[in-house]
């Protein structure tokens, strides 16, 4: 079987059983049809973002997840706006994520628990280590 380095093992290990599914980027809404997740990663307006996510909300089915790669503005902002509230979270990817391999999920009031562990579960698929409130919170009393 094949091996692949690992730089977060420091080690080789064999490739994922089954590779993570991502669309191409693409500037066609409508492509987003058929979406399970969409992110946004626009600038920090949130009147832009919550109109962007409207539209967003009219064109993917009922069971997609939508995220912001913000990192400067807070989730509930525009939650309301996205139609989909208690699907809505930031994934927020630190920079450089080649060098630091971790994702924030920052959920807000109304995000659904299901939601959140399907992101952990998609940002450990996609190889960084996802941090929630609760591990920010562990690692502010362990520093």
């Amino acid at each position: 079987m094949p091996r692949v380095w690992s730089k977060r093992s420091g080690s080789w290990q064999a490739p994922l059983a089954k590779p993570c599914r991502a669309s191409p980027f693409t500037s066609k809404p409508e492509d987003a049809a058929n979406a399970d997740l969409v992110t946004e990663s626009i600038p920090e307006d949130p009147d832009l973002k919550a109109k962007v996510f409207a539209e967003f909300n009219k064109i993917c089915p009922p069971r997609a997840i939508f995220t912001t790669n913000t990192s400067t503005m807070l989730p509930y902002m525009y939650a309301e706006a996205t139609g989909r509230p208690a699907q809505f979270a930031a994934l927020h990817f630190h920079q450089s994520v080649r060098q630091t391999n971790l994702v924030d999920i920052m959920p807000h009031a109304g995000t659904g628990a299901e939601t959140v562990e399907l992101l952990r579960a998609f940002a450990r698929r996609i190889g960084p280590g996802a941090a929630g409130p609760e591990e920010r919170a562990r690692a502010l009393r362990d520093e």
